[in-house]
């Protein structure tokens, strides 16, 4: 049964816009406009704006290529839901090693959706992969934004 609500007819996995009256994701917005929409949803209006502040003074650039490449084309883009994709970056942040990265992107697939078990689960997943030291740090990352934002 198709959903009248979704454009799609209700087919689409993708999670939708929280505050957006239209989907970001196939609007005719600006890159930079889709992209900073699509930021403040990921990491919340004043981390975003936080992070686009400090990133902003240490490169511009490196602001322009968050904004307009990793937000509005590479997040922004269909078929996947942004808590899949999410769980996909924590897997990937946590078998490269890059810890900061991590911490933020585990807060944002808690924002996406994300519950502490599958975070955990794809982490421990992660074992296999990337070895138990990647796994280890990864759940201890995840365990401190759990305390700091109080998930059980």
């Amino acid at each position: 049964m198709s959903n009248p609500e979704k454009p799609d007819g209700g087919t689409s996995t993708r999670k939708q816009p929280v505050d957006a009256g239209d989907a970001i994701q196939g609007s005719r917005l600006s890159p930079r406009d889709r992209g900073l929409a699509l930021l403040d949803q990921l990491l919340g209006p004043e981390h975003a704006r936080a992070a686009r502040e400090t990133w902003l003074a240490l490169a511009p650039d490196f602001e322009r290529y968050v904004v307009e490449f990793l937000s509005a084309q590479v997040w922004d883009r269909p078929h996947l839901e942004l808590r899949v994709r999410s769980l996909c970056t924590i897997s990937a942040l946590s078998a490269l090693g890059h810890h900061h990265a991590l911490e933020v992107n585990v807060g944002i697939a808690l924002n996406n959706g994300a519950t502490r078990e599958d975070i955990i689960e794809v982490l421990l997943h992660m074992a296999a992969y990337a070895g138990f030291p990647a796994c280890w740090e990864g759940l201890t990352i995840a365990d401190r934004v759990f305390k700091e934002r109080g998930v059980t």
